[in-house]
């Protein structure tokens, strides 16, 4: 699937992607695939083998004349400040993970992209911040993430690409449209709606038997969080029960829900401006994570003196699909299945 069609062949563009959450989803996404190891050290390398083909591949699809890659920083955000249990449910990191994070962070600067962080803050804002300023100086933005949070930060001028329900390695965009088809209503009140039902992997409360069909129902009705409190007293049942109850945390959830996209950001905007890569470092890297493939592209790239991208673009892992099993007959099917294939 090509990425960020509406946008091809803009110019200025920039490119930006969320680091952290393309490499946990593709570390969990391939958890039960084939192994994905260095075979004279044993390091897990499939987060890093995904997102850097998931990285070319959108670079080539889009060419764009700016890009970066945003990560969380390590330690406590400015969110856990105003609320010390967010994201208290989620377990700690697996070390393998974390490690693979690092190694796309080498890659990265490998490759002669930025990767940008800032303590106190998440990669959510810093890609805010930065659609935020460039879409207001005539950029066109596309933001590849994994996380519909990033949905709030849509508007004319910047599209988000999130991965397929469906399939690993599909994508689909969102410009505006798209968000209010999905939702039924605008980006920018994404934050009101997740005040509502909450966030289970955030830890952020929301009210109580609120769900999605529900809140939308409320801001298309009220149009705002701030009208549907005013409203409060006239909405009925145990609904309307559970909002009144709730009417206290509403402001803390949405704030936990808000992108930060005033940053200070010490970055120059013409730093992320595509530079040539490092081929010997990148060289050095593919051979030591033993990622042949990009290997072999890369001696081409050098081959034919190409320059339009970092690298040639790279033939992407072919798609797996996947069934649940859920039934006895659907089992029987299968191991029969199995013992046809040759």
């Amino acid at each position: 699937t090509s990425v960020g069609t509406k946008s091809k062949g803009r110019s200025p563009l920039l490119l930006v992607m969320d680091g952290h959450a393309m490499v946990y989803r593709a570390w969990f996404a391939l958890a039960n695939t084939r192994p994905f190891t260095v075979r004279k050290t044993g390091e897990d390398v499939r987060g890093v083998y995904s997102f850097t083909t998931t990285f070319f591949k959108t670079f080539n699809d889009l060419k764009p004349t700016h890009v970066a890659i945003a990560f969380d920083p390590p330690g406590p955000t400015f969110r856990h400040e105003v609320y010390e249990d967010y994201k208290a449910n989620r377990a700690e990191t697996p070390p393998d993970l974390e490690h693979q994070v690092q190694r796309v962070i080498q890659f990265v600067h490998t490759l002669g992209v930025p990767a940008i962080s800032r303590e106190r803050y998440e990669a959510d804002d810093i890609i805010g911040s930065l659609s935020h300023t460039l879409v207001r100086q005539g950029y066109d933005v596309i933001i590849v993430t994994g996380d519909s949070d990033l949905l709030q930060l849509v508007e004319d001028g910047t599209i988000a690409v999130l991965p397929g329900a469906r399939r690993f390695g599909e994508f689909r965009e969102y410009d505006p449209a798209a968000v209010i088809e999905r939702f039924g209503f605008e980006p920018e009140l994404i934050p009101d709606y997740k005040a509502l039902v909450g966030d289970t992997s955030d830890n952020i409360p929301g009210v109580p038997k609120v769900g999605p069909k529900t809140a939308a129902k409320w801001l298309n009705e009220y149009g705002t969080l701030d009208n549907l409190i005013a409203n409060a007293d006239a909405i009925t049942g145990k609904v309307g029960e559970s909002l009144r109850a709730s009417l206290k945390d509403l402001e803390l959830s949405r704030k936990l829900a808000t992108l930060d996209c005033d940053v200070s950001l010490t970055q120059d905007y013409e730093s992320l401006v595509q530079r040539e890569p490092n081929r010997e470092r990148l060289r050095e890297l593919y051979t030591r994570l033993e990622l042949r493939s990009h290997l072999r592209q890369l001696g081409e790239s050098e081959a034919t003196g190409s320059q339009s991208s970092p690298v040639p673009p790279l033939t992407p892992a072919a798609p797996v699909s996947y069934e649940t099993i859920t039934t006895f007959e659907s089992l029987t099917q299968w191991i029969e299945r199995l013992r046809n294939a040759e």
